[in-house]
């Protein structure tokens, strides 16, 4: 019991993120404005007619329409990259009430599945945003090599195109500078520990994912 007390105050979040690509269309920061646009007109159809079928009431949100604050604001959340900031047009942003589960077009990549819990249910967020995956994806002409997986613009990417990260306060290690000599360490294993803001809140994820298998 206080080692469940103890990680649920160290663990503030869980976070998974599956990323696909198109295979008919080039990578993100290598298309045109035009097939930008056609990609997104056509995957906001896609998930619209699949909308039923989910357990999430999903909003709609095309980013060129948004001002500069709400898009930073989406950004503080960790909801955005600032890719969508520098570049807002043809992206395009669904996501539930309470933002924990979120379906992001053209961002980094084309499709990007986002599953936020609190604490440490990194389970709980991985069967969603898989079951997310299999309803939006699996009928999509995917970007896929059967030697290497899921094809992406950063070749450490490649592989299952899964993201875990999770986030934690962590004072003590902050304040003895205990953490950066594990966050050096954990660079071996292809796990990045970073500082995200003040208050000892740190982010742990996974960086290294190339293959089939992570």
């Amino acid at each position: 019991m206080n080692n469940m007390k103890n990680s649920s105050a160290i663990i503030l979040s869980s976070e998974i993120t599956f990323k696909r690509n198109l295979k008919n269309y080039p990578f993100v920061f290598k298309m045109t404005p035009a097939q930008k646009s056609e990609l997104l007109s056509g995957m906001v159809k896609y998930v619209k007619a699949r909308a039923h079928l989910t357990p999430f009431a999903f909003s709609f949100l095309e980013t060129a329409f948004l001002e500069e604050d709400e898009l930073h604001l989406l950004n503080e959340k960790g909801l955005i990259s600032k890719n969508v900031i520098n570049e807002k047009e043809g992206k395009g942003i669904f996501l539930t009430k309470d933002n924990k589960v979120l379906l992001v077009i053209n961002d980094k990549e084309h499709i990007t599945i986002k599953v936020t819990e609190y604490g440490s249910d990194t389970d709980n967020a991985y069967k969603t945003a898989l079951n997310l995956d299999d309803l939006i994806c699996d009928d999509l002409p995917l970007a896929f090599s059967e030697k290497y997986g899921y094809l992406f613009s950063d070749i450490y990417s490649v592989g299952t195109g899964v993201d875990v990260k999770i986030k934690m306060h962590l004072p003590a290690l902050d304040s003895t500078g205990e953490i950066y000599g594990y966050s050096e360490s954990m660079k071996n294993f292809g796990i990045e520990i970073k500082k995200i803001s003040e208050g000892s809140i740190f982010t742990l994820r996974n960086r290294l994912s190339f293959g089939l298998s992570e």
